[in-house]
């Protein structure tokens, strides 16, 4: 998306897709294929991680900046309001699917 926008992006997620943890330095890095792809950060003591990783124009460190500002809870505040978007449309269009059945 970055490369087709222009714009400076990153990747934050709840799971990792891909990549083993590696601890250096203090932190935890994911590794694959011997080259670092992304971070795993914990932004809530006491919770599960997030896994961080550089995007279109944006270091892996700036990312992990980013998104440890973004946290006011465990989930980056972009990352949290996307997703009760995308649940309150899911469940919008569960409501009008089950309408449109029962018209039928």
């Amino acid at each position: 998306m970055g490369l087709f926008l222009i714009k400076p992006t990153i990747g934050a997620a709840k799971s990792r897709l891909i990549g083993t943890p590696v601890e250096k330095d203090g932190e935890i890095f994911l590794v694959d294929k011997d080259e670092t792809i992304g971070a795993v950060i914990n932004t809530k003591i006491g919770s599960k991680p997030i896994f961080v990783s550089s995007g279109h124009m944006v270091s892996l460190q700036t990312a992990i900046k980013i998104i440890r500002h973004c946290s006011k809870s465990r989930i980056p505040e972009p990352l949290l309001q996307a997703h009760k978007l995308a649940t309150k449309e899911r469940i919008r269009l569960a409501k009008e699917s089950k309408v449109n059945i029962t018209e039928n």
